[in-house]
């Protein structure tokens, strides 16, 4: 008697915890899937043989009962954890735990079109050793970031979802730790979920009462220029102003002012190739400044940005060491930002509503230079 006692009250609390995971539309994935790595620069020879991964997903279904849920139109929120089987003994394996965001295309009641885009944290086992990993020149670092996007169609069937879909996954330590090419993939997948039956949103989306903001802030982090070297303090300020365009979408135009330890990196440079007779220069002589369009998606008080810029001023500045190497002297000649075009993909948090948080990565046409963290003000 005492058992089955013991046991009813188990299941009962087991369809207590189902019934509320219904009610608030909770439920999980699983993929598994084939990928192959796909190198993007010539320096990089790792093997491109298809490898398997496996992941594990708690999903979410939002009601619609919060301004940045209705202005999103209920999207779905996520957690997933993945494993990867690389191919080659110098990429080893990889797990990734990352937050991501899923929408609907299309919907209806034999099948849904989706998309899911994810961003977090990887760790990979094998990193760059110039003795014992020499081939791995694309990560240099076992923490990294772990970005992940896919689109799939999942069938209905019964009270089940058969997934099948295509993914492209990367892991990148944002330049923090040189070298960092970065490893890109692509591939399939087939997964299974239970059918949740989505809840029209409760609120209609709405414009918010105050549809343009000006920010003032600026960014800090360190930044190393070459292997093997010290990391250099970094830091830029920007205004920029910002117009809402949708509930979930603002534009703007921004200006930035540089300082990123050029005259640090230099007077090592100079000095290895130099018979130490090169000039010196202040901080602020290598100054470079530039204009930027960000885009920004915003949930509530996080967003995601991007942002598309052009240098102004200092981007091209020629730099000169000279030497004599007993016939004359020679001049070394280097320009450190050679690009007219910086692009930066981050993450804004507002903590309150004058000040604002954010994270994020400066590029040269999406080749990653260094991470930047700041604060800004709302006035």
């Amino acid at each position: 008697m005492m058992r089955a006692a013991h046991i009813t009250k188990i299941w009962l609390l087991l369809l207590t915890i189902c019934a509320t995971f219904a009610e608030a539309q909770i439920s999980w994935q699983v993929h598994g899937g084939m990928s192959t790595f796909r190198p993007h620069r010539s320096e990089i020879h790792l093997s491109q043989r298809g490898f398997a991964h496996v992941d594990a997903s708690l999903i979410y279904y939002t009601q619609g009962d919060k301004l940045w849920s209705a202005n999103n139109k209920a999207p779905r929120v996520g957690l997933r954890y993945a494993y990867f089987a690389f191919p080659d003994e110098a990429m080893g394996q990889a797990h990734g735990l990352n937050a991501f965001l899923s929408k609907d295309f299309y919907r209806s009641d034999v099948f849904r079109w989706y998309w899911q885009m994810g961003f977090g944290l990887g760790y990979l086992t094998q990193t760059y050793d110039e003795v014992s990993n020499p081939r791995q020149v694309a990560i240099s670092s076992n923490l990294n970031v772990y970005a992940d996007a896919r689109m799939g169609v999942a069938w209905h069937l019964r009270q089940q979802e058969l997934h099948l879909g295509f993914l492209g996954f990367h892991f990148s330590n944002a330049a923090n730790m040189l070298p960092n090419s970065g490893m890109n993939f692509i591939g399939t997948y087939l997964g299974w979920s239970p059918k949740v039956k989505v809840n029209k949103p409760e609120m209609a989306p709405q414009m918010p009462s105050k549809r343009y903001e000006l920010l003032v802030g600026l960014n800090a982090w360190a930044r190393q220029a070459s292997p093997e070297r010290p990391h250099d303090f970094v830091s830029n300020g920007y205004i920029e102003f910002n117009r809402r365009m949708t509930p979930n979408y603002q534009l703007g135009l921004g200006v930035n002012l540089f300082y990123e330890g050029y005259e640090k990196v230099y007077d090592r440079w100079a000095s290895d190739w130099g018979d130490g007779g090169h000039p010196s220069y202040a901080w602020h002589e290598l100054l470079a400044s530039g204009v930027y369009v960000n885009n920004e998606w915003m949930m509530d008080r996080f967003s995601v940005y991007l942002h598309f810029g052009a240098y102004t001023h200092g981007h091209w500045n020629t730099l000169t060491a000279y030497a004599d190497y007993g016939q004359g002297p020679y001049e070394h000649q280097i320009a450190f930002i050679r690009s007219d075009i910086f692009h930066r993909l981050g993450f804004r948090y507002r903590l309150t509503e004058h000040l604002t948080y954010n994270l994020s990565m400066l590029t040269h046409f999406f080749k990653a230079r260094y991470t930047e963290m700041g604060v800004a003000l709302r006035l």
